[in-house]
Formats: C-alpha cells, sequence, structure tokens
C-alpha cells in the first residue's frame, strides 16, 4: 500500500513538473512568435518578412496545440489570453489568416475564456 502511494505521489509530482515546463514553454513560444511579427513588420527583404511570418505562424500553431494539454492557473490564463490576442492581431496585421481562416478573428484567447 505504501509503495502504490509513493508510486502514485511520483506520477503525481512528474505531472505537475510536465504542466509547468509546458507553460513555460508556451510563454517563451508566444514570446518568440510576438518578436517574429515585428521583425516581419519592420524588415524591408522580402525573403526575411516571409520566413517570419511563418515562424510567427508556426508559434502560434504550436501554442494552439499545447495549451489544448495545459493546466493553467487563473493568472496563466489571463496573461497567456493577452499575449495570444496581441500574437494574432499582429499576424492578421501581417495579412496572415489565423485558425479560423480570416485574419484577425480572436482564436486562441476566446477559448482560454472559456
Amino acid at each position: 500500500m505504501v509503495q502504490h502511494r509513493k508510486a502514485t505521489d511520483a506520477h503525481h509530482n512528474l505531472a505537475e513538473k510536465l504542466n509547468r515546463a509546458r507553460v513555460d514553454f508556451i510563454k517563451l513560444d508566444l514570446d518568440a512568435a510576438i518578436t517574429f511579427t515585428s521583425v516581419a513588420r519592420t524588415t524591408r527583404d522580402p525573403e526575411t518578412r516571409d520566413r517570419n511570418i511563418a515562424n510567427a505562424r508556426k508559434g502560434y500553431d504550436t501554442v494552439r496545440r499545447y495549451l489544448a494539454e495545459s493546466d493553467l492557473s487563473r493568472e496563466e490564463a489571463e496573461e497567456i489570453s493577452d499575449k495570444v490576442t496581441l500574437l494574432e492581431a499582429a499576424i492578421a496585421d501581417l495579412g496572415e489568416a489565423t485558425i479560423n481562416g480570416e485574419p484577425g478573428e480572436p482564436d486562441a484567447a476566446a477559448e482560454l475564456g472559456d
């Protein structure tokens, strides 16, 4: 019985660590994607612009995938929702569609509020 409890506790601790790492990754990926949109917006080189838009979009898609698997505190959800909204707007300003296929439509940020 004691060994089972230890194994359960160890599993729970590992799950918490995994979730923490996932949330930290989401935050970092959002920051990177927002930076990519900034570079895309300010560059004069079309190849640099296109590459950075693609990188921002890839970051957005990755964040959406990991959000579905994450357990966020209220504060984390608010912080991430704000960043997702900012990223979606930046992607839309660059003429790219978000998941609904329309530039500028709120997507992942709206889902965090549910």
